[in-house]
């Protein structure tokens, strides 16, 4: 759903690969959490997480300006 904006036009070329690339990184860090649970991983994908939805409404609103 993060590339949405895009598919709506409603968003650049830099909306979409700063998407796609926060997407691969968040998987990555799932995936390692899955592959080796720990409480530091854990606490790698919450801060992730935490992260992961503002800096992309970030690089929405300045990809719209």
């Amino acid at each position: 759903f993060s590339v949405l904006p895009w598919n709506l036009e409603l968003a650049g070329n830099v909306y979409l690969g700063v998407a796609v690339g926060l997407g691969l990184a968040f998987l990555a860090a799932t995936l390692i959490l899955l592959r080796t649970p720990t409480q530091a991983y854990a606490g790698y994908v919450m801060r992730a997480s935490v992260l992961y939805l503002p800096f992309l409404l970030v690089v929405l609103v300045a990809d719209r300006l």
